[in-house]
């Protein structure tokens, strides 16, 4: 229950669809804390940019740090959502502790 859907990566989605994915993972990781969503900055149509960090509560600074990009150019819709599926992966592993 609350997971994504099986499907959600598997074909396009639209950014509305992708701004709910990353609502519905913020509040299936809002339990354990490891996941905080901030602003990147805007896009040309003003639109905000999610930036979603997951590290585990209480972490040092100190820790060596991974940054992945997705959807820099309108038309790679694959990589947005192979960026969603990886971000998924780790928040559900943390979860449950796998």
């Amino acid at each position: 229950e609350g997971a994504a859907p099986e499907d959600f990566f598997t074909e396009y989605r639209d950014w509305d669809e992708y701004l709910a994915f990353i609502a519905d993972f913020m509040e299936r990781m809002s339990e354990s804390g490891c996941a905080t969503r901030s602003v990147l900055g805007q896009t040309l149509l003003e639109e905000d940019i999610p930036l979603i960090k997951l590290t585990s509560p209480g972490s040092s600074t100190g820790k060596p740090t991974l940054y992945i990009q997705a959807e820099v150019h309108a038309r790679e819709w694959i990589a947005n959502s192979a960026v969603m599926y990886i971000m998924n992966a780790i928040g559900e592993g943390y979860v449950d502790r796998e």
